[in-house]
């Protein structure tokens, strides 16, 4: 037992253990690294010294109901350091237990994930860009779509319209009056699904709301 706790203590993590009051007996080297506090810096003061002030009472009170409870809670908790630097880290605490089945101890373990949540959010970061990037082509294609494509359409029934008023009237242009009108109807139809795919690619609603 004895070498189980050593081995632990020399751990990266940082650990605390604490009485049932939750006033600290003890923390190893690499709670010192990460916080600045040393042992007997540390030695009965309460976890609450390095509280960064990002989260409100409910936060804590909720906590401590779940250990109450579970005899266990982890977490992401928001720290200040000895310097005066907040930063992330994930908790575990488990409360130990006596013989009575009260509780005699808490022991926190946790690790500063400042590099994890700044890689988090360069790929946060980066997913945006790639989105803004792939809005911005599918906008691009979209409005080249609706000025080119869309202007020859436009144009062809116009063309048509012409030749319809040319045509009604005689007699001998029946069948390609007829031909006219099938012509319209497929125009007609291409001009539909110009529409749709041009929706499709950048819904109007999102220049109208004014939405990124």
């Amino acid at each position: 037992e004895l070498n189980i706790t050593a081995v632990t203590f020399e751990s990266r993590e940082g650990v605390t253990v604490t009485d049932a009051s939750n006033k600290i007996l003890r923390v190893n080297q690499s709670f010192t690294d990460i916080t600045g506090y040393t042992n007997e810096e540390a030695i009965g003061k309460t976890p609450a010294m390095l509280q960064s002030g990002r989260h409100d009472k409910e936060f804590y009170r909720k906590m401590w109901q779940i250990l109450e409870r579970d005899r266990f809670w982890s977490g992401e908790v928001w720290n200040r350091n000895k310097k005066g630097h907040i930063y992330p880290e994930w908790l575990t605490i488990t409360a130990v237990l006596g013989p009575e089945g009260q509780i005699t101890n808490y022991v926190g373990i946790f690790s500063d994930i400042s590099e994890r949540k700044a890689g988090e959010e360069q790929l946060r970061k980066l997913t945006a860009h790639i989105q803004t990037a792939r809005e911005e082509e599918k906008t691009r294609i979209a409005r080249e779509i609706h000025d080119d494509l869309g202007g020859t359409l436009t144009a062809l029934k116009m063309e048509t319209y012409r030749l319809q008023g040319k045509l009604r009237g005689i007699e001998q242009a029946a069948p390609l009056l007829e031909l006219v009108e099938s012509m319209t109807q497929l125009i007609d139809n291409a001009v539909g699904v110009t529409r749709r795919v041009i929706s499709d690619l950048h819904p109007g609603i999102i220049d109208d709301l004014g939405l990124v």
